[in-house]
């Protein structure tokens, strides 16, 4: 497979399964959550901004449209009260999961 394909392979599941990434940020946020999800860490806001993924009020834009769509979820810490966890639902994990599954496959027939 040459590489002009597998990145038309990769364009395509995005378009198709993940409409909601619209920018960089977007998908930065997403993919540290579900970095630390997949740990079995929680995340929390303070963690995501101190990422420099993007400034503070981009972020929390991103994130409220994120809960709104239903993609992350958000739940205070059982220790800490005033802690905001972060998770992706898990509908959207599997979505990822497949996408990672995609391009690993991808990658194996680019390496041949």
């Amino acid at each position: 497979m040459q590489i002009f394909e597998y990145l038309h392979q990769a364009k395509s599941f995005e378009h198709k399964h993940l409409t909601c990434v619209e920018t960089r940020e977007d998908s930065d946020m997403l993919i540290l959550i579900g970095l630390y999800q997949s740990r079995g860490e929680p995340i929390t806001m303070k963690q995501i901004v101190a990422s420099e993924i993007g400034s503070a009020a981009t972020l929390e834009r991103r994130l409220a449209r994120f809960k709104r769509l239903g993609i992350v979820n958000a739940a205070k810490s059982k220790i800490d009260r005033r802690n905001i966890h972060l998770k992706l639902n898990a509908k959207f994990m599997r979505v990822f999961q497949r996408y990672g599954s995609t391009m690993s496959q991808s990658a194996h027939f680019l390496e041949a």
